[in-house]
């Protein structure tokens, strides 16, 4: 599409850049506790990829690096799901199939094979399949308030072991919870991982940090293709709601991170 069309000066115009959805799961079998709100239903999802289909195109976050990939013409859109659900083969992979989209899929290396999510052998066939695998750490923890052992630890175990499963480098990374700090960015890059992907709000342009838009099940078909076309206004009500829970949000995030739902660890493993 062409950006022209999009004044800069309008509430209602484009934002430039490409918007990366972030899923946490498709039907009911997320196992944690922030499943009801995050957990979008088999319909959404399949009457999103439809909106996906006939307004976009899909990129791979790879992609997002490369200016070139970013300019104008079709609307492009990335597609990411955190977590490593069970859903993400069972449900996401065939839909992706069916409409021929790629996609990129984080993993928390301690819950692979656990009741509700996937094995090592639904990871490998979406690898095989060109779906990309990154980490989503070790241990779903809060990274953004753990010590830089904590961080360090977590990341490069989840690295190796991805590595040793698919045989692949393994360059991407998203924060679980999407909390990240200047400090998990760095070791984040120490780390080796060169794509790190947060929870702001906003369409992702050429750089190795990419926010990403998160996909709920509140989201209407109208709010998601508003999400797509990269409307003004909606990035803006979202990130003014985000703003007014920001403070009070992390000072329960230190206080009491469980009434968030929010796993802390202090110790490295």
């Amino acid at each position: 599409m062409d950006h022209a069309k999009h004044p800069g000066d309008s509430p209602f115009g484009g934002i430039s850049g490409v918007p990366v959805l972030l899923y946490h799961g498709i039907g009911r079998e997320n196992t944690r506790s922030r499943a009801d709100r995050f957990t979008v239903s088999v319909d959404q999802f399949g009457l999103q990829l439809r909106a996906v289909s006939e307004i976009a195109s899909t990129v791979k976050l790879d992609q997002l690096q490369c200016s070139a990939a970013l300019g104008p013409g079709q609307e492009k859109v990335a597609l990411t799901f955190d977590d490593g659900l069970e859903s993400d083969f069972r449900v996401v992979f065939p839909l992706l199939q069916k409409h021929g989209f790629a996609a990129h899929f984080f993993v928390n290396t301690a819950s692979v094979g656990l009741p509700g999510y996937m094995n090592w052998q639904q990871i490998r066939e979406l690898h095989r399949a060109g779906m990309q695998i990154g980490s989503h750490g070790h241990r779903h923890i809060c990274l953004s308030i753990a010590s830089e052992t904590v961080v360090a630890s977590e990341l490069a175990r989840s690295r190796e072991i991805l590595e040793n499963e698919l045989q692949s480098s393994i360059r991407w990374f998203s924060a679980p919870y999407g909390l990240v700090t200047a400090r998990v960015l760095r070791v984040a890059r120490q780390s080796g991982y060169t794509g790190i992907c947060t929870s702001r709000c906003w369409p992702a342009s050429a750089s190795s940090t990419v926010p990403r838009v998160a996909v709920c099940r509140q989201t209407s078909i109208k709010e998601f293709r508003s999400l797509i076309l990269r409307k003004r206004l909606i990035y803006w009500r979202r990130n003014l709601a985000a703003a007014a829970k920001y403070v009070p949000r992390h000072i329960l995030l230190r206080a009491q991170p469980s009434v968030l739902d929010v796993t802390v660890s202090r110790q490295a493993v």
